[in-house]
């Protein structure tokens, strides 16, 4: 498939879509991938991307009944669906990881994203809007993820904000448990995703976020098994060596039937990487299953298998991640 791709994350998918046979072109495209919608009306093709964050005014005329409204301190989750002139029939449910510090310490950014598919209830209920479905169809025209993102409070559960795009973090993640090529699942060819879980990680360096372009530092440790779940952001490779002259490296992404397992394979690959002042998580899996005992205490994810198996595996929530 012929595909344009336009915007600096969007760098980090082209690798991945010329190893799976694709070919990236500026013009005559068959897809086009974007973090921009402006020039949606210039392609007569699929036409995929453009972040818009919808105003607080819209969100009170589609009329949910969660509560629209921003809590500071609560834990966040998000819940995607794939939108194509109608809802795709899966729902995936995303618990990011907020700071760049185990325990949520440190400054507020996003370091990772664990992701996995939900059948039934109030989560997927949220997109059962006829009036969010028409708006996407016929003022939108739109063709991509559709991104709800909710907080968790004493109160109960509230509506933060609603998107069209999932982040492209986000987007990597889910890619993972693609049952085909990239452009297949974009395309409607093979749009079903394994219902297991997928996850990712941020490979920084320090200062990161504080200062995105330090001195140029040399990588080491990227072999051809880790480069497939890597997907780059500040590094480049020339003559078989990596490099960087940013700090924000990038994601590695895992897929796997197990929670736990998910987590520690993205930790792997980023462990085998030799970079000075890196930085990423290991607190993963705890945090993801923190969230999810509020959701369960809240009668969120009832009959949800992955995550029934997720608790029925776990051995003590409170014991360390081992790096």
């Amino acid at each position: 498939m012929r595909i344009l791709l336009s915007g600096r994350k969007l760098e980090a998918l082209r690798k991945h879509l010329l190893l799976e046979g694709d070919e990236i072109v500026e013009q005559k495209p068959d897809l086009v991938i974007t973090d921009d919608l402006k020039n949606r009306d210039h392609y007569d093709c699929p036409f995929v991307g453009g972040d818009s964050d919808f105003h607080p005014s819209i969100l009170s005329d589609l009329e949910f009944s969660t509560p629209i409204k921003t809590t500071p301190g609560a834990s966040k989750l998000v819940v995607f669906r794939w939108f194509d002139m109608g809802w795709h029939p899966q729902t995936i449910l995303g618990i990011p990881l907020v700071t760049l510090f185990n325990e949520d310490l440190g400054p507020a950014c996003e370091t990772g994203m664990t992701c996995t598919t939900i059948g039934e209830g109030p989560l997927v209920e949220l997109f059962e809007n006829k009036k969010l479905e028409e708006l996407l169809k016929t003022e939108l025209r739109y063709l991509g993820f559709v991104v709800i993102t909710l907080g968790i409070t004493e109160d109960g559960l509230e509506l933060q904000s609603i998107k069209t795009t999932v982040s492209f973090d986000g987007f990597f993640t889910i890619m993972e448990a693609r049952q085909d090529k990239i452009s297949s699942f974009i395309n409607g060819e093979s749009s079903r995703l394994w219902d297991s879980w997928s996850s990712s990680l941020r490979l920084s360096r320090f200062p990161w976020p504080l200062e995105v372009a330090p001195s140029r530092s040399f990588i080491k440790g990227i072999s051809p098994l880790v480069e497939k779940h890597l997907w780059f952001y500040g590094m480049k490779s020339y003559n078989k060596s990596w490099y960087a002259d940013e700090s924000d490296l990038g994601l590695a992404t895992a897929w796997s039937s197990d929670l736990k397992e998910v987590t520690r394979r993205c930790r792997r690959s980023l462990r085998h990487i030799s970079l000075e002042n890196k930085v990423f998580r290991t607190d993963q899996y705890l945090a993801v299953l923190k969230v999810l005992e509020m959701l369960r205490d809240l009668n969120l994810i009832s009959g949800c298998s992955n995550i029934e198996e997720a608790f029925a595996r776990r051995s003590n929530l409170y014991t360390p991640a081992v790096n």
